[in-house]
């Protein structure tokens, strides 16, 4: 499924968790990054890797109590949390392709890690997260884009 279709049916269907489940479960494809404009390209230039791996290690620092239910900090490779750092990236990535004129890039991507975070717990078998990943993590940021845009309509 491609990201701006999946964008159309969360505007269309307001779905729950659980219906939201069901639904990638349905589908059971990766999900396609999507430039929103045809004349818009991302490139290397726009893209500030620096800039993404800084703020990785910034939410790194500040996930590393949420995302590990280990006592003392175990150092495990294979720990609860590496699902999550590993897939950082990806939800910086996916907010350079869902920012808004009006979005702040910084809530984006926190949206983003509150998505990666439900479906590292409700996910348990690795290739279901590798899966599924994407959608948890463009259904946070669609919903915040979407409560902006229904704020900004109503204080105007």
């Amino acid at each position: 499924m491609k990201l701006l279709s999946l964008e159309k049916y969360l505007l269309k269907n307001n779905l729950d968790d659980e219906e939201f489940k069901k639904l990638v479960s349905e589908i059971s494809e990766k999900l396609e990054l999507e430039v929103v404009s045809e004349d818009r390209k991302l490139t290397d230039e726009e893209i500030d890797y620096e800039y993404i791996d800084f703020l990785i290690a910034e939410t790194l620092e500040s996930l590393k109590d949420d995302v590990c239910t280990c006592e003392d900090g175990c150092g495990v490779e294979d720990c609860c949390g590496t699902r999550v750092e590993k897939n950082l990236k990806k939800v910086y990535e996916m907010a350079l392709y869902m920012l808004r004129e009006g979005i702040s890039y910084d809530d984006l991507t926190q949206e983003g890690i509150v998505g990666l975070i439900k479906a590292h717990e409700l996910f348990e078998d690795d290739k279901d997260f590798k899966l599924y990943k994407d959608y948890y993590i463009a259904k946070e940021m669609f919903n915040y884009i979407n409560n902006y845009a229904n704020y900004r309509k109503a204080a105007f």
